[in-house]
C-alpha cells in the first residue's frame, strides 16, 4: 500500500508540473475612472496638478481565475494602517485555497510589474504595499 501512495502522490505530481508549465492564468480588473476614484486633483503651486491618494478602500468584483476558482482584489490608495507612508495597499482574496503553491506578478496599468511573489497552497488571501 505504501508503493501505491507513494507512485500516485509521483502521478499528481507529475500531473502537477504539467499543468502549472502549461497554464498561464490570469484576471483583469479594470476600473473605470480610476484617477477620480483614486486620487484627489490639486493644483500645484509650480504649475500643473498633483494627485493626493485618497483614503478609500476599493473592491472589484469576483474574477475568474482558471481552474483555481476566483479572485478579488481590494485597494487602499492611501495604504492600510500598517503600510508605509506613500505607499498604497493591495490585498487579494481567493474565494478558496488554490491547493497548489505558484508564483504570480501584479500589475497595475502600463507601469507597474511587481517582481514574482509566492502564493502558497493554503492561502486565500495576499497582502502587498506599491
Amino acid at each position: 500500500k505504501v508503493k501505491e501512495a507513494i507512485e500516485k502522490l509521483h502521478l499528481m505530481e507529475g500531473t502537477a508540473a504539467v499543468r502549472l508549465q502549461d497554464e498561464a492564468v490570469s484576471a483583469s480588473w479594470r476600473m473605470k475612472n480610476a484617477r477620480r476614484r483614486m486620487a484627489e486633483v490639486q493644483p500645484s503651486h509650480i504649475g500643473g496638478i498633483l494627485l493626493t491618494p485618497r483614503r478609500v478602500l476599493l473592491e472589484s468584483r469576483w474574477l475568474g481565475f482558471g481552474e483555481a476558482g476566483k479572485v478579488a482584489f481590494r485597494i487602499y490608495p492611501a495604504g492600510d494602517a500598517t503600510a508605509q507612508p506613500g505607499n498604497a495597499t493591495v490585498f487579494i482574496w481567493m474565494e478558496k485555497p488554490p491547493g497548489l503553491s505558484f508564483t504570480f506578478n501584479l500589475r497595475v496599468g502600463e507601469i507597474l510589474i511587481t517582481a514574482p511573489r509566492l502564493w502558497q497552497a493554503t492561502m486565500i488571501h495576499y497582502r502587498m504595499d506599491l
